[in-house]
């Protein structure tokens, strides 16, 4: 089971399906799973990601991975302690949204030496910047992720790049010394300042 239907969850499906897994994946944006529909001809389970369907999806999950974030902003509670009740022993919680703070009532970050920890007699991995384990392929993948926002910061400066492109307009976090993100003016209980 797939909790968030973003780049981290549709690379996981596909490689646990390639794995021969049977993946059902939850995402609370339609057109996100209209989308993984698409991607994967229909061989692979969606559903709606809503407190009733999460928990029956828990139920049966040997491996929860979860990856709902949203940027500058904490990353929402979606399984809860509750739930955990009705999960398999010796199954597997992958809280990749553990970055912000993870999707699971029970998530706290771990390290890459001491990777995982259970409660409930489930097993929980949540360590944070899991690029990290692979940093040479993780930096080449980002390198070519960032080279056409900053070839568009070359060619137009910072202003008029992010007036062009959207994409970069919702990655500020401050302008100028200034706060733009509301999603982080509001975890740190502030105001945005500057308006993009």
């Amino acid at each position: 089971m797939i909790i968030g239907a973003g780049v981290v969850g549709i690379n996981a499906a596909r490689a646990f399906q390639n794995l021969g897994a049977d993946v059902t994946l939850l995402d609370h944006v339609l057109n996100k799973l209209q989308k993984v529909d698409q991607l994967f001809g229909g061989k692979l389970a969606t559903m709606y990601a809503n407190p009733h369907n999460i928990t029956k999806a828990v139920k049966f999950a040997d491996v929860l991975l979860t990856a709902a974030s949203f940027p500058g902003e904490r990353a929402p509670i979606l399984v809860t302690r509750q739930m955990l009740t009705k999960m398999r022993k010796g199954a597997v919680i992958l809280d990749l949204a553990i970055n912000s703070g993870g999707n699971v009532e029970t998530s706290r970050p771990t390290t890459l030496a001491d990777p995982y920890f259970i409660v409930n007699n489930i097993i929980h991995y949540c360590v944070p910047n899991v690029p990290s384990r692979v940093a040479r392929t993780g930096s080449y993948a980002f390198s070519n992720a960032i080279l056409p926002y900053l070839l568009e910061f070359g060619r137009t400066g910072v202003d008029e790049a992010l007036k062009k492109v959207p994409a970069l307009r919702r990655g500020v976090n401050t302008l100028k010394g200034k706060l733009v993100h509301p999603g982080v003016a509001a975890a740190i209980g502030s105001k945005v300042e500057v308006k993009l």
